[in-house]
């Protein structure tokens, strides 16, 4: 540790050597008694060195502690998964804070109990084709830390909206849906209502 700062010290005795030169030369023009300015530079050179070493013995502590602390940090650290694009859009919050309400999700987005791929596809499928977004899959799949919504999402049948399923997450998005004045107002929206609901907005 202190070979990585010797820079530092050889600085401080380049200083210390500086200082003491001049005191000298002046102590013994003044005074004319050359052991008197070698007693004088001498106490001087003591109190530099003190100075010095207490210099010294705070960046050893500092990188000690700098250290130590980085010593506690593991070496795989655990980094948390970032949200899904699709929930940094406002609209779509709406929708997925209405499910966390309903205990679907729980407060940081996480399936709440155990859910079918089935079901969290439908979930994220419809939110996406209300709000016209594409290529949410990946990134759900990694946040939710599961597998192949994508596929399930292909072979997912019209049918599995009328699905009992189904019906908490179309609660959410018809109840949420009503209560924005701008998410009522969308062609994907009222079609998906009239889908499921069978009313003519």
């Amino acid at each position: 540790m202190k070979n990585d700062n010797g820079w530092i010290l050889v600085a401080l005795l380049a200083g210390c050597v500086i200082l003491t030169t001049p005191i000298y030369l002046v102590v013994e023009a003044k005074s004319g008694k050359p052991l008197l300015a070698v007693v004088v530079t001498a106490a001087v050179a003591i109190v530099l060195c003190f100075a010095v070493s207490q210099i010294w013995n705070q960046l050893d502590t500092f990188k000690g502690k700098k250290r130590s602390v980085a010593g506690n940090i593991p070496d795989e650290a655990v980094i948390p998964t970032p949200l899904p694009k699709l929930l940094d859009d406002k609209l779509a919050r709406l929708f997925f804070d209405g499910f966390v309400a309903a205990n679907i999700l729980d407060a940081d987005y996480q399936p709440n109990g155990e859910h079918s791929n089935a079901q969290l596809t439908y979930m994220v499928s419809t939110v996406a084709d209300i709000l016209n977004q594409n290529y949410v899959w990946a990134e759900f799949e990694k946040f939710w830390d599961v597998r192949n919504l994508r596929q399930s999402h292909g072979q997912r049948k019209v049918a599995y909206k009328f699905s009992k399923d189904a019906r908490c997450i179309n609660d959410v998005i018809l109840q949420v849906g009503q209560q924005s004045p701008i998410i009522s107002k969308l062609a994907h929206f009222i079609k998906w209502r009239k889908d499921v609901c069978g009313e003519d907005l």
